[in-house]
């Protein structure tokens, strides 16, 4: 067995499930070694006892502790009202959320989950990536909301076999199950304010371990594992629920080089907006190359700016923007700033406001980039939805490639002779 080269061993780890890489590690010393470096590549850590005493258990450890190259924070609690609506009727499923829920309290009031990963992330050095998830399904690779992009619908295989983090693979299936939100806490003058555990932790441990990091990653499913009104993204006050939060994030982004962001709209966020601090917390990453922002559609309030405010990123040479109604100035504006860097550019379910995309596509295409390979245009729209918009010649219209009518048929004259002007210009 110890002569299978590596190429195959991991071709054969690739293809086996968690529970069977387990069983093959005892193989052999050659397979202990090639499967250990796939089996603990990740690591899963929560507010909850059962994955935070892994995790000690993994720092300990005199190799292990190498090869964890990134942790999977599972944003999933158990919900007081959950409690209190069943406490007349304890069963033992009822017996067993309110133990895990007491537990919770526990760990996140007196501050032993930050305690404990703080101190795994000073054992880990090789840690360079931060992944944040709603869910306990296997995290997949995407520029979005994971789950919905990768699957469209959950199987139940993938569910209950496959689910990551210790408590996510030992719960009972007949006990109701946590979910993937926001935390409600509240401020000095006893105003409800909604945060992400899991972020604030997460900052304060980097902040305190002095371990830096270079990619941030959120893999959230909005479907049915979150209830009726699962979480989608960050709530702007986990960015400033103080200002020791803030500068927890600030450090955080430091250093920085991909960041896959959600945004979740939640009350009193467009406050917090408007002031800058997501934009100066983003602009803190000076490194960045590669940025994906999904709105989900925030506040008609919110804008562009708000978020991707007046720095430069000098690496940057990938932008994805998804969810949300944009100013056509704003646009133009934040990507003229980096012509020179940019090679990749997605622009999904977009509606553009103060212009249309006829303008902007030439503005665009007459921005002098210098390295721009790609663009992807779906689900673009303009305000009043009155026009059709071909996708595939907006692209080719800002690459400078030769183009046809960008809007349907039935568009305004003036906006046809525009393009066949601007198309035999190109030619």
């Amino acid at each position: 067995m110890d002569k299978i080269p590596a190429e195959v061993a991991f071709i054969i780890i690739d293809n086996v499930s968690k529970r069977d890489l387990k069983s093959l590690r005892f193989l052999s010393k050659y397979f202990n070694t090639m499967v250990s470096l796939s089996l603990f590549k990740q690591v899963f850590v929560s507010v909850h006892l059962m994955d935070l005493d892994v995790l000690v258990a993994i720092a300990k450890h005199p190799s292990l502790r190498f090869v964890v190259h990134e942790f999977i924070y599972s944003g999933v609690y158990f919900r007081k009202c959950l409690v209190t609506e069943h406490a007349g009727s304890f069963t033992f499923a009822n017996r067993y959320y309110h133990t895990r829920w007491t537990e919770q309290e526990e760990t996140r009031r007196s501050g032993e989950d930050l305690a404990i990963i703080s101190s795994a992330l000073t054992a880990m050095p090789n840690v360079r990536k931060i992944t944040f998830t709603n869910h306990w399904l296997p995290v997949h690779e995407s520029d979005r909301n994971g789950y919905e992009k990768a699957f469209g619908a959950i199987d139940k295989e993938i569910t209950y076999t496959k689910s990551g983090g210790p408590l996510g693979r030992a719960y009972p299936p007949f006990v109701k199950k946590p979910k993937g939100f926001l935390l409600r806490v509240y401020d000095a003058g006893n105003h409800p304010i909604w945060i992400d555990h899991g972020f604030q932790v997460m900052c304060r441990a980097l902040s305190i371990s002095g371990r830096k990091i270079e990619d941030i990653s959120m893999n959230y499913y909005t479907g049915y594992i979150g209830g009726p009104n699962p979480n989608t993204g960050f709530a702007a006050a986990s960015f400033l629920s103080s200002p020791r939060a803030f500068q927890h994030a600030f450090a955080t982004f430091k250093n920085l080089r991909k960041l896959s962001f959600c945004y979740q709209p939640a009350l009193g966020d467009l406050n917090i907006l408007q002031n800058g601090c997501i934009a100066k917390v983003l602009a803190a990453a000076i490194n960045l190359e590669e940025l994906n922002i999904d709105f989900n559609y925030c506040y008609p309030g919110a804008r562009l700016s708000h978020f991707i405010g007046t720095s430069t990123w000098p690496c940057l040479h990938t932008l994805r923007l998804f969810q949300q109604d944009i100013q056509a100035a704003e646009l133009v504006g934040r990507l003229s700033r980096h012509c020179n860097t940019l090679k990749a550019l997605e622009l999904s379910c977009i509606q553009l406001a103060g212009g249309t995309w006829l303008e902007v596509g030439l503005q665009l295409r007459n921005m002098g980039w210098r390295c721009l390979k790609s663009v992807t245009c779906e689900d673009v729209v303009e305000e009043d939805r009155t026009k059709r918009i071909w996708w595939l010649e907006l692209e080719n219209c800002i690459l400078g490639h030769d183009f046809n009518q960008i809007y349907a048929v039935d568009d305004s004259s003036a906006h046809s002779d525009a393009e066949t002007e601007n198309h035999n210009d190109g030619q």
